[in-house]
């Protein structure tokens, strides 16, 4: 009889510890931006906190680190054909990394989730995410449960080929699937990135894809998904060449993909002295085809320059490329006809340290 309230002593703390785990959980599903903050504040509670007795005889201790895989189960069983809350991919990617949850219970979210016929755009984004974040780590593990990685690869891999999917979508697929196939190495030689035309194929794919319906947010991601810095460059001069080759001439869009790209610390001023640059030398043979397209590169340049993007020395850099073309005069005059629209004051405005690098 002395052992009955041992035993519901026992209970009672144990009850009390999973309810208090639950809460984090669940609030760290609901609050994304700070599930890195409630998978540290787990793994502390796990280091400090003694070990509570198991209820059952010669069971083992029960701990946070025990106590978290049967939440997630809990929640992939009450779920069941259903999806289950967003918020828990990347909340079991901090806990994994913390290393409070095993290897088996990722497996079971990742198979819960490619097991749903058709997956949300943003499910399919946050997956890319969490591969990127731990897929190097999976496929380290023991033979059995790589077989299990490679599963999940396959049906990964449908998502690349699907073509209800935006492509920006199929582009962040095809980037996990190349680096598994490299071996999960980021390549980073700038003369093995410019000679790379899978990554051109995929630059001018989203830059379609952004002239068409893609909002800020997404060509940042894009972008910085290429890993690719020194290629930067060659991505504002396709933008340039794309949105001045369209019809009617994109000047607009132009402006806008730069801008948040500059304002997200994305690209540097650097980088677009150098995207348009290599613009103005091929400027002779796009004007053949697209006979605005000089003055259009103008308004450009006068735009970047009010914008905070290009100074002085740059414009001067510019320029000096620009004389060397057929059509120097189109391209000054335009980019004179707008600088008239903007006043001392405007001048004076412009954000000089946004130029420093």
């Amino acid at each position: 009889m002395n052992g009955v309230p041992i035993i519901g002593d026992r209970l009672q703390k144990f009850n009390m510890l999973k309810e208090f785990i639950t809460v984090i959980f669940n609030k760290a599903v609901e609050d994304t931006a700070y599930c890195a903050i409630y998978a540290k504040l787990l793994s502390d509670l796990n280091k400090n906190l003694a070990p509570l007795p198991s209820l059952k005889p010669f069971g083992k201790d029960i701990t946070v680190k025990r106590i978290l895989p049967n939440i997630f189960q809990s929640c992939l069983k009450a779920a069941d054909k259903k999806l289950i809350p967003l918020g828990n991919i990347p909340f079991i990617v901090e806990l994994f990394n913390q290393k409070l949850v095993p290897e088996w219970i990722v497996h079971q979210v990742l198979n819960h989730l490619l097991g749903i016929s058709w997956l949300p755009t943003e499910y399919i984004d946050a997956l890319c995410q969490l591969l990127n974040s731990i897929g190097k780590r999976l496929d380290k593990s023991p033979k059995s449960l790589k077989v299990i990685n490679d599963m999940h690869f396959r049906r990964l891999k449908e998502f690349s080929t699907n073509t209800l999917l935006p492509s920006k979508l199929r582009f962040m697929v095809c980037d996990v699937l190349n680096l598994r196939a490299n071996k999960w190495y980021r390549f980073s030689d700038p003369d093995l990135i410019r000679n790379d035309s899978l990554l051109h194929g995929k630059v001018f794919s989203f830059l379609e894809e952004y002239f068409s319906d893609m909002d800020s947010v997404d060509v940042v991601r894009c972008v910085k998904c290429l890993f690719s810095p020194a290629y930067h460059p060659d991505i504002v001069k396709e933008a340039i060449l794309l949105g001045l080759s369209s019809s009617p001439p994109c000047v607009e869009g132009v402006m806008d993909f730069l801008m948040c790209l500059f304002i997200s610390y994305t690209f540097s001023a650097r980088d677009i002295v150098e995207g348009c640059l290599l613009f103005a030398s091929l400027v002779d043979d796009i004007a053949i085809d697209f006979p605005e397209s000089p003055s259009n590169f103008g308004e450009i340049i006068a735009e970047l320059v009010m914008a905070g993007c290009l100074d002085f020395m740059a414009l001067r850099d510019i320029f000096r490329e620009v004389v060397l073309c057929n059509f120097p005069d189109l391209i000054y005059g335009s980019f004179l006809s707008v600088m008239s629209r903007y006043t001392l004051h405007d001048f004076l405005s412009i954000d000089l340290e946004s130029l420093k690098e």
